[in-house]
Parts: structure tokens; C-alpha cells; sequence
């Protein structure tokens, strides 16, 4: 858990997706500061522990802690562990430090922390991101300071956040017919941290990791109607409205998750669930207990596994 990046450490286990290089990069500065310092950053912390310390602190401060560290080292680590995936070192960018180009240490862009901070379940939030991730763990709760408009008036007033403010009104102008609890409060949590996985009660996954969790969790009900509510409040929608770069590698897997929300409604044999279980992972085994032991992924391998069992 110490070694995935914050998005990653916001999503269940199934839903963080293939990853990318520049998740790579971030585990590769935690092994740096493993091997610096002689043991794995944050030991004796729970995973809710690591995940709050890195959303109050920032990576880089929540695991070097009082490690003494070079400043030539330290410009590697913040660079690798910057909270921003886009503002993280590339592997370029650590050969050319390997090679011995020097500058000044980074300094972490934090998220903007308010005057004053909104108490919320017994805890203390400065930002946004801490707060979205509280809400998102109390989600029957998280309604009432929604509607009541006082997480409005701590954004305009404590934070000075006008673009936050904007995306919680964007957030709470919804139709009459997807006015609820549910949505508002997935809504909300998308707006005060857009950079989160995509969090719907039980349901959180990245968008590239969506495939993942039908595959890992589609035979519950919870999940297929999650997944279902998901679609249907256009979440994905307004999840890529409120990201500060267009996500076009993103284009064809919302295609695809939209067709597979019009499948799930078929109640034909061959449609439903298990159909978009298998178009959203082509590589995923027939799942018929009957064949499951024999690993069947291509049609032509049916047939010896039937005959096998016969």
C-alpha cells in the first residue's frame, strides 16, 4: 500500500487499473527512500493511517518524515513522489539526475490547505481532498452537509476555492429524476477531488481499472447494481467534465462501459452481466464452474477440456 500513489491508494484493490509508468516511477522513489533509510516508510501505520498522512502531508512529507536526506537525493525523491502524476519525474528525468544534472529540490505543490478547517465525523479537514475521502467512508451521512450547504460556505469562505465552488453547484445541478442521495454524494466527491478514482458506496475504481472489479466482483449484486447506477447517473460524464486535461486516451473505454451498461439490461442467453464481464476483459476465462479448472479462453480449447472432464 506505501508504494502506490494516492489515486491508487483511494480505489479498492481490483479497481486501480493496469497502472502506468508513472506509477512506476512513484514506487521506484519509495524503494530509493526504502534502501536510504533501511526499512519500508511508515512502519507500525495501518493503511488508513499511510493513506491519511499522505493526504494531509503529501507523499513525499508522509514518508520521508525525519529521515535526514541529501539535498541531492532529495530532488530525486520529491520528484518521483510528487502528488501530481503529470508534475512526477519521468525515467528520463532520472537518468539525466543519475548522470549528474543538478537543481534545486522541488518543492511539492500541496493542494490548497483553508484558513479554518470543517469538521466532519469527528475530524478536522483543511482540504478538499480530505474531505472528499471522508464523505466518500460515510456515505449515508456525507447527504445531510451536502444539503445543508455547509460545505458550500467552508469553500467560499475558509478556502477562497472559486473553481471548487463552481464544480459543487455543477455537482448538485442535477434533473429531478436523478435528484438523490447517491448520486449527490458520488457528485460531490468527484467536484472537491477530481483527481480521485471515481467512488460510488463499495465501488471505487479508476476508470481504466472499472473492467477489473466486474471481472473480480461481478457476481454480487451489490457491485452490478453500483456498476449499473454508475452508468445510468452519467458519473463518468462529469468525472471527465471536471478534469483539468482532456483524458483522450479514455475515449474508447467510455464507449465501451456505456455499451456494457444497455447489455446488462438484456435478459437474452448470452447477454447480462457475464457478457460484459467477457467484452470488457478478452482475456478473462470461461467462468462456467463446469470448465473453470481447465483455464478456457479460446473456443478451441472447449472442446479437449470438455472431453477431459468427460
Amino acid at each position: 500500500f506505501v508504494f502506490e500513489p494516492i489515486e491508487s491508494c483511494l480505489c479498492t484493490a481490483a479497481g486501480r487499473g493496469p497502472g502506468s509508468l508513472l506509477d512506476d516511477m512513484y514506487a521506484i522513489g519509495v524503494t530509493i527512500l526504502t534502501l536510504l533509510t533501511g526499512q519500508v516508510p511508515c512502519q507500525g501505520m495501518s493503511d488508513e493511517e499511510v493513506l491519511e498522512a499522505k493526504l494531509s502531508k503529501g507523499c513525499y512529507a508522509a514518508l520521508a518524515q525525519q529521515a535526514r536526506i541529501t539535498l541531492t537525493v532529495m530532488e530525486a525523491l520529491r520528484g518521483l513522489l510528487n502528488d501530481d502524476p503529470m508534475e512526477r519525474w519521468t525515467l528520463e528525468d532520472l537518468g539525466m539526475w543519475a548522470n549528474g544534472r543538478r537543481g534545486s529540490p522541488i518543492q511539492q505543490a500541496v493542494e490548497s490547505r483553508a484558513a479554518r478547517s470543517y469538521s466532519f465525523m469527528n475530524k478536522d479537514h483543511y482540504t478538499c481532498r480530505e474531505l472528499a475521502q471522508t464523505m466518500s467512508e460515510n456515505w449515508d451521512t456525507a447527504i445531510n452537509i451536502i444539503r445543508d450547504g455547509s460545505v458550500d460556505t467552508w469553500l467560499r469562505r475558509a478556502l477562497g476555492d472559486d473553481t471548487k465552488v463552481n464544480a459543487m453547484n455543477e455537482a448538485k445541478t442535477v434533473p429531478a429524476d436523478m435528484d438523490t442521495d447517491d448520486n449527490l454524494v458520488a457528485r460531490s466527491c468527484i467536484a472537491l477531488d477530481s483527481a480521485a478514482p471515481i467512488r460510488y458506496r463499495g465501488f471505487r475504481a479508476c476508470v481504466d481499472g472499472f473492467a477489473n472489479v466486474l471481472a473480480m466482483h461481478g457476481e454480487s449484486a451489490a457491485t452490478r447494481n453500483e456498476f449499473a447506477q454508475i452508468m445510468q447517473y452519467n458519473l463518468l460524464g462529469f468525472w471527465d467534465e471536471c478534469q483539468p486535461r482532456t483524458r483522450v486516451d479514455y475515449v474508447g473505454l467510455y464507449r465501451d462501459l456505456r455499451r456494457g451498461r444497455e447489455v446488462m439490461a438484456r435478459t437474452n442467453s448470452g447477454e447480462g452481466i457475464e457478457r460484459v464481464i467477457y467484452d470488457l476483459n478478452p482475456h478473462i476465462p470461461c467462468k462456467s464452474p463446469l470448465i473453470d479448472p481447465y483455464y478456457v479462453i479460446e473456443m478451441d480449447q472447449l472442446l479437449p477440456s470438455m472431453e477431459t472432464m468427460a
